[in-house]
């Protein structure tokens, strides 16, 4: 049955629909779909308790039900080794690297690279080339996402190795290829295809022997 009666106190006066009621009103919505968009958000909370929220309550309120579902960033970072750990029993032969900064009693992740073992494996199958790339992070923390991907016998994208690092620069670059590179077969050379970052031509050189070809895209500039 449709939810027909209002609260007068609600209705009156929004303060009272804080993003912890809004939290709970879309709980149960966001868990079967994450797509859920703050407009809706907004919609759900006018249908239900017939108050126009803002944009900044809405948000609040998905983002503590997003906390409720997975966790706050900082447990996410805290349990990533863990996961990682699990990882390597789950996908024998995955390579992981963890690159962090330490001090009395804390860790600070600074870069984690990983390529799952079945990846390595199947790679060795796939056409010689891996293209590389890296798109920014939105989350709390920011930072890069690297990643290495390569195509399979029937041209189909495949995913290869990856790395969360703190932003495109050389020393992050060089230090992800060196890692790709310790993946690869060293009896078989590849061609690296790399694009935007113009710091690439030469880390690229850097990092794989001479005998690995370098094709690097660098739209609308000079190289």
């Amino acid at each position: 049955m449709r939810h027909s009666c209002t609260n007068e106190r609600i209705q009156s006066d929004n303060r009272h629909c804080t993003s912890k009621l809004i939290c709970e009103l879309v709980l149960s919505t966001l868990r079967a779909n994450l797509s859920l968009s703050i407009a809706q958000v907004q919609a759900m909370v006018k249908d239900m308790y017939h108050v126009d929220v803002g944009y900044t309550k809405a948000w609040k309120g998905k983002n503590k039900a997003l906390k409720r579902i997975f966790g706050s960033w900082e447990q996410s970072y805290a349990e990533l080794r863990m996961y990682f750990t699990a990882l390597t029993i789950s996908n024998p032969g995955t390579i992981i690297d963890f690159d962090s900064e330490w001090g009395p009693g804390w860790e600070r992740l600074k870069r984690v690279f990983w390529s799952f073992g079945p990846s390595i494996i199947g790679f060795n199958s796939c056409h010689p080339v891996l293209s590389v790339d890296g798109t920014f992070l939105h989350g709390k923390y920011k930072g890069t996402l690297l990643m290495a991907t390569g195509e399979d016998a029937e041209d189909h994208i495949f995913p290869y190795a990856f790395a969360i690092d703190e932003g495109e620069n050389r020393e992050s670059w060089l230090w992800f290829l060196h890692n790709v590179y310790k993946t690869l077969d060293p009896t078989r050379p590849i061609c690296i295809i790399s694009d935007r970052f113009r710091g690439n031509v030469n880390v690229v050189r850097d990092a794989f022997p001479p005998q690995y070809g370098h094709v690097h895209r660098c739209f609308g500039t000079k190289i």
